[in-house]
Parts: C-alpha cells; structure tokens; sequence
C-alpha cells in the first residue's frame, strides 16, 4: 500500500490517519481467455478506515480494477440465425432438413465423436460429403465445429468445408488446414491461424466473417486466435458446399484425414461469448420443472436419473437424492472429461441432509 505521496505505508490499517491512500487491486495473471472475456476498467470508490485509536473516521479514496461486462453469469448460446447443423448422429441429414448432404463414392463412416457421433473421413479414399448451394455470398457468417485430425497424409491441405465455383479473388471460399495452420480463405484473400493444429485431439474451431466491416476471425477452443480485413466479402453465388474437401484448391489432394463433428452454419456474426460457451462449456444442468433432467448448455447432453425428486432450489428447483444406491443422475458421453491432461471444473450448489 502507498499513500498518495508514494511512501509506503506499514502496519495495520487502524493506525492510518490523515493520509488519503490510492490502492488498487489488480487481479492475478489470467490466461488469454479471461482476458478477452472480460472488460477490464478503473472506478474510484469511496471508502472510510475507523481509527481505534483516535475513535474517528476518516475518508480515504481507493481506485480498484473492477470486471465489467463479460461472458459470466448467463447464457450466450442463441439459436438464431443457423442455416445448417449437421450433428452426424449415424446421418448426413441437417437439423434444418433443407441441406440434407449426399456422399461421394467411398463415404464417411461413423465413429464415437466429440457428441455422440461423428463422420470419419479418410483422405486415401477421398471421402467426402456435398449439399446444395448454401447462400454465404454478401452476408456476414460463423462456420463452427468440433474436429480431430488424425493423421497426415497429404502435403500440406485438409479440408474442413468449402464453397468454390471460381478459382477467382472472393469467389472460393475454402475453410481448412493447411501446412498445419487453420485456413480461413476467399481465394487470395485469406486468413492463416498463429496457433498450430493438433493432431488426435478434439478441437472446437470457428471461422467468422463479419461483412459490414470486411472482418476475418478465426477461434480456436473459443479463444480468438487470428483476424483480418479482407479486401472484400465473399462473392460465391452458386455450386455445391462440400464438407471435408474442395472442388478448386489443391486438389486432387485436399481431403480431410479425421473426425467432424457438430458443424454448424450460421448467418451471423457469432459473439466471442457465445464462441467461448460453445467451445468450453460441457454441461449445464439446471434441474428446473420445465425439463429438470435437460442439459442447456451447447452440447444436449443425454441424462438418465432414478428415485428422485425436484424439489425448491437455491435458484428455482434443485434435484434431491434419497442417498439409496439406485437413487442418481448420470450423464453420459462427455467427451471433454475423456480428453488427457485436459484441465476442468465442475461447480454447483448443494445442501447435504445427512453428513
């Protein structure tokens, strides 16, 4: 602590008197997440330190870093906006059932994905999947998914999605990775990631492009990694959307070599929030009469329970075991916390009958 002359002050805070102290609190070093979800800014506040000594208040001025807006305390997922989400559960079928994918001649099969399951693709067997023309031109737009390269057989592309009727500036729009780094492309007019891609490890990705302002992001597990000003917006105005290869670039060799999982296609700019909770998020369970064993947080996690009831909560309605052996809640196929060496937290409110 230092007085407003800049000395350094010692010793309990009862024996301050007349100097007016500035403290401030700054928090601990956050990581880069923290940093971007929240808005760092400097209030002064007035405060008062009783002297026992001299039984006297006096005031003092301290200045303290607070939080101001950030992704805390609510929900950012919102289901506005989406053109297309294919979920891969055993079908090429979209959730909107107007881009309902067809496959080439060797198709993707379907293994364990990051929610339920999801589509495999081999690039020695250039497999792939189309859809019809989907209308990205003109528009802002977020391309997200969950993928896990596991090998590496091409020389240097792996395609995620592409819209490419044109080898012209713009006119390709060709999402993939290349040279290890996460490609966000218009065709001469492209975004690269910093950070390098894994290999055999789930990774939430999300390519946004916001049109007013000609701006490229990329996000990788939720954090914004890379961004741009394009020279222009993407102008592709037919031909078909292909997921795990493109028609135009580097080919014959641009086929993605691992899992796809929960793409998604919406005619938005998704929030950096809305990107975290997507990408961090495993589970929220809120227990409410509505639909108390639903999972509201991004994923729709399936749950079973047995011998219990919902009962009034410390917010709406809480679950109450019975403390039997057949009395519980399980959720199951949350892929996060089957991830090695992958940090987590669990957090909810409890109020224990019997200790």
């Amino acid at each position: 602590i230092q007085s407003t002359d800049g000395t350094n002050i010692k010793g309990p805070l009862k024996y301050l008197r007349k100097n007016t102290l500035a403290i401030t609190i700054v928090p601990r070093q956050q990581s880069k997440e923290w940093k971007q979800s929240h808005s760092v800014t400097s209030s002064t506040i007035q405060a008062t330190i009783e002297s026992s000594s001299l039984n006297k208040v006096e005031s003092t001025t301290t200045t303290t870093t607070i939080c101001g807006s950030s992704c805390l305390n609510q929900s950012w997922i919102d289901s506005s906006g989406v053109i297309a989400f294919w979920q891969f559960e055993n079908s090429f079928e979209d959730s909107t059932n107007v881009y309902n994918g067809t496959s080439s001649s060797q198709a993707p099969t379907f293994v364990q994905g990051y929610v339920g399951q999801a589509a495999s693709f081999n690039a020695s067997l250039k497999t792939s999947i189309y859809t019809s023309f989907i209308p990205l031109n003109n528009i802002s737009f977020t391309v997200d998914a969950w993928i896990k390269q596991n090998a590496e057989p091409n020389p240097t592309d792996y395609s995620i999605v592409g819209l490419c009727p044109s080898s012209t500036i713009d006119n390709c729009l060709h999402i993939n990775i290349r040279s290890k780094k996460y490609y966000f492309a218009f065709y001469s007019d492209d975004l690269q990631s910093v950070t390098t891609a894994s290999l055999n490890r789930w990774t939430h990705v999300a390519f946004v492009f916001y049109a007013s302002i000609r701006k490229q992001m990329i996000y990788i597990n939720g954090v914004l990694d890379q961004s741009r000003t394009a020279s222009g917006v993407l102008k592709a105005s037919s031909g078909n959307f292909t997921i795990g290869t493109n028609l135009r670039v580097r080919t014959p060799n641009n086929s993605f070599q691992g899992y796809i999982d929960q793409l998604s296609i919406n005619g938005r700019v998704k929030s950096s929030c809305e990107i975290l909770e997507i990408a961090t998020l495993s589970g929220h369970f809120k227990f409410d009469v509505a639909s108390p064993l639903s999972d509201s947080g991004p994923n729709s996690i399936t749950s079973i329970a047995s011998n219990y009831l919902i009962i009034s909560g410390h917010k709406n309605q809480a679950i109450s075991f019975s403390g039997a052996s057949t009395s519980y809640y399980q959720v199951s196929n949350v892929a996060s916390f089957g991830t090695t060496n992958q940090s987590f937290s669990i957090s909810f409110w409890i109020q224990p009958q019997i200790l």
